[in-house]
């Protein structure tokens, strides 16, 4: 399964070069609903991201950045996952990043443990300050050269309404991070409508969801971004 990430930075230049997120996650492509319904190791996914890797980059893998993704495969914990690996293809070298799926309580010492070279103190007060919701996120990791000190807890939307995401908004807009008129854009984008499509005959429905993301980078202030996600859903029987 891949997905199209398109940066808004990026079109606002008049370039329209996507990054590439494969998702190496078996449980995602088998519909297993459980962290450790299906387990996945480094070698099942290298010809993959290495095919990939050359198809979207003239640039090799450096030793010290395959080291470092295979650490943070081999690294993880107990019903911990790899769910997508993107191609910053626009960056050059080209960049990796990393959603890794985990048990909130988990984090710190997966960082640990991937020899993360951020501050692990800077990291708990992330997870202090918008972990207090869900029990498992997902670990957004950057591999340049090597492993990066930015650091992102993405939190994905579920079905229905969802108080904890509304909470996470205020947070953000308590932060600094995010302004009171974004966050009622932001809580009214989820949800699903029917929409009419020029040369489709009937009417579709239109699923629309939001996930969230921290962002730490230093020395840069902390960031909130929003992932705006749609999907139509056609039926033969309308």
């Amino acid at each position: 399964m891949m997905w199209l990430e398109l940066d808004s930075d990026e079109l606002t230049r008049g370039r329209l070069m996507p990054s590439v997120l494969l998702c190496v996650d078996p449980s995602l492509l088998q519909g297993a609903g459980s962290l450790d319904a299906v387990g996945h190791r480094f070698d099942d996914c290298a010809p993959s991201l290495q095919a990939a890797l050359s198809a979207l980059s003239s640039e090799p893998l450096a030793p010290e950045a395959r080291a470092d993704l295979q650490r943070c495969f081999e690294a993880l914990p107990a019903g911990g996952r790899i769910v997508h690996i993107g191609f910053m293809v626009t960056r050059h070298p080209t960049v990796l990043k990393l959603f890794a799926a985990m048990d909130k309580e988990q984090v710190l010492g997966y960082l640990d443990a991937i020899r993360w070279p951020g501050s692990l103190a800077e990291a708990a007060s992330l997870i202090d300050t918008f972990g207090a919701g869900p029990d498992t996120f997902r670990v957004d990791l950057t591999i340049g050269a090597g492993l990066l000190p930015r650091l992102g807890l993405e939190f994905a939307s579920r079905r229905g309404a969802d108080p904890e995401r509304r909470a996470l908004i205020d947070r953000c807009v308590e932060q600094g991070l995010c302004t009171p008129e974004k966050r009622e854009a932001l809580l009214s984008w989820s949800g699903s409508t029917r929409e009419v499509i020029p040369g489709y005959a009937r009417p579709v429905r239109l699923s629309r969801w939001l996930d969230l993301k921290i962002v730490h980078r230093p020395p840069e202030p902390r960031e909130a971004k929003a992932y705006l996600g749609f999907m139509f859903h056609f039926s033969l029987l309308g």
